[in-house]
């Protein structure tokens, strides 16, 4: 396994994943339900566009009546936004609610209204929230925040991705605790292959983005990640998943390295978005299967505790895999998994294509 230098690394990304708009003064001029006539903001047709394409999920938090969202339809938004809250509820109760069902941090939320007192309300009651003055909503799309860090198809479908999670929550409170019924329902199928050079950017974005499910939590650059890739020692497997409601698209990585008697698993990584689906002992009964394919007799995965990652030394211990005491350390330990006892079984509720 590779040495132990490099630490565990926390860190914080900061794009935005979800804005949040007021309505009145903020979306149009006016206030919809008092003035003789309110007008759709000079612009702001191109600013939701532009924001919907870099894959940022859109969304109304509004102190109104319900009958607010007509002009919503009036004006042909409707559209942009998911789950809009209007009601007469503190915004920042708003704000939590819709960062619950899209399953987001409040970290991760913008929220832009014309009213001083909301914005400070908001930032007091829900911290991490970026707030913006509506008057500036033309500049939005060019803060940094905003920005795509890597352009990959699921970058750019991360706010359809959502909704179509937010979807899944609705059929899993539908079975109630039947866990394995929901997940046969979602009638999954993944996809686990070798890397190609197209892989790469997405590669990258979620060796950034991922926390939960990092087997290391190192934060390589894109460099290394691309050095790794022209090195013949190692070679990057990545799994796709679908399901009936969407498609994850490209949604887990891992990098091994060829030994003469192994193979070792440099890095497991999966989105959040699969976290609790079975993926993850998929993709490792993939791996151990072709590992033992290419005839090896062990397979073994570094493992670097972070405060975020627990569940991934839990499932090695869970699927068998016994922890190597000659090759862990302080900071880092090696769990090893003996092929000749077979691979890894899959779970039912996920089918694979090779």
């Amino acid at each position: 396994m590779s040495g132990t230098a490099r630490r565990a690394e926390s860190f914080f990304v900061a794009n935005v994943k979800c804005v949040i708009w007021d309505l009145d003064n903020t979306i149009w001029e006016g206030i919809c339900l008092e003035d003789p006539e309110v007008k759709i903001r000079p612009g702001i047709v191109e600013v939701l566009e532009r924001i919907r394409d870099r894959g940022i999920v859109q969304s109304i938090a509004s102190k109104n009546e319900p009958a607010a969202l007509e002009f919503i339809e009036k004006f042909g938004l409707q559209d942009f936004f998911v789950y809009p809250q209007v009601n007469w509820d503190p915004k920042e109760d708003n704000i939590r609610r819709i960062a619950e069902i899209l399953n987001i941090g409040l970290d991760s939320v913008a929220f832009v209204d014309d009213n001083p007192f909301e914005r400070e309300s908001v930032a007091a009651m829900a911290p991490g929230v970026r707030t913006y003055d509506a008057a500036d909503y033309i500049k939005l799309p060019q803060l940094p925040e905003m920005q795509l860090q890597y352009d990959t198809p699921e970058a750019r479908s991360r706010g359809r991705m959502y909704v179509d999670e937010a979807l899944r929550k609705q059929e899993q409170e539908h079975q109630g605790e039947r866990k394995e019924a929901f997940l046969m329902s979602l009638e999954m199928v993944a996809t686990p292959r070798f890397a190609e050079k197209d892989d790469l950017a997405r590669i990258c974005e979620l060796v950034t983005r991922t926390n939960q499910f990092n087997s290391t939590g190192i934060r390589y650059s894109d460099e290394e990640i691309e050095a790794f890739f022209n090195d013949n020692a190692y070679r990057f497997h990545v799994v796709s998943l679908v399901d009936k409601y969407g498609d994850y698209g490209r949604c887990g990585v891992a990098l091994i390295k060829d030994g003469s008697q192994a193979w070792d698993l440099e890095i497991l990584l999966l989105s959040c978005r699969v976290a609790g689906r079975g993926l993850g002992t998929s993709f490792l009964a993939y791996l151990t299967e072709s590992a033992q394919k290419s005839g090896k007799r062990k397979f073994k995965a570094r493992y670097i505790k972070t405060d975020r990652n627990r569940q991934i030394g839990l499932l090695y211990k869970i699927l068998g895999f016994s922890k190597n005491r000659e090759l862990s350390d302080q900071d880092s330990s090696v769990f090893e998994y003996d092929l000749e006892a077979g691979p890894i079984a899959r779970p039912e509720w996920i089918k694979i294509e090779m």
